[in-house]
């Protein structure tokens, strides 16, 4: 299986699996997001893989 990481309406490519924020993992699932998920963002550039891009926001520093 093939997975593309990115928000879900996003565009994947053929044969691949959308990966987005809101997969989350649990038993029989095959692949998702354990913990804490990340947030996802479409540049709409390249192409349908490499457009996207997730990211994991740090938490705020106690300053």
């Amino acid at each position: 299986m093939y997975v593309d990481a990115g928000p879900s309406g996003a565009p994947t490519l053929k044969g691949y699996t959308r990966l987005a924020p809101e997969s989350s993992w649990h038993e029989g699932a095959g692949f998702g997001w354990a913990g804490n998920t990340p947030d996802a963002t479409g540049t709409g550039l390249f192409d349908v893989v490499r457009r996207d891009y997730v990211r994991s926001v740090p938490p705020p520093c106690c300053g």
